[in-house]
């Protein structure tokens, strides 16, 4: 799997349903919430933002700052792709590039 950042949505590996997981934050272990804890219009607003990683970005650092959602610390281990199309969201970052 390529590098995870903030914004991409990912899969839990761990569980047989493999949930959609917005990664907040990327340090040891990738601290994310479930997608089926955020509202619809968040949900929206991510699929409006496929392609967008700087407005990803944003969306996941108003997420991260809501106290009223819970977050889960995961490792790298325990997450791979979405299946399907858009599957991170975003396309990979380019180094130096401006967004």
């Amino acid at each position: 799997m390529t590098t995870i950042e903030v914004g991409d949505v990912v899969r839990l590996t761990k569980f047989d349903s493999g949930p959609a997981l917005l990664v907040l934050a990327v340090e040891k272990d990738l601290t994310g919430v479930l997608l089926a804890d955020l509202t619809h219009e968040t949900i929206q607003q991510l699929k409006a933002t496929i392609g967008a990683r700087a407005r990803r970005q944003e969306i996941a650092s108003t997420v991260a700052n809501n106290e009223d959602i819970m977050t889960l610390a995961v490792p790298p281990s325990d997450i791979g792709p979405r299946d399907g199309p858009g599957i991170r969201g975003c396309p990979p970052s380019q180094a130096g590039s401006e967004e």
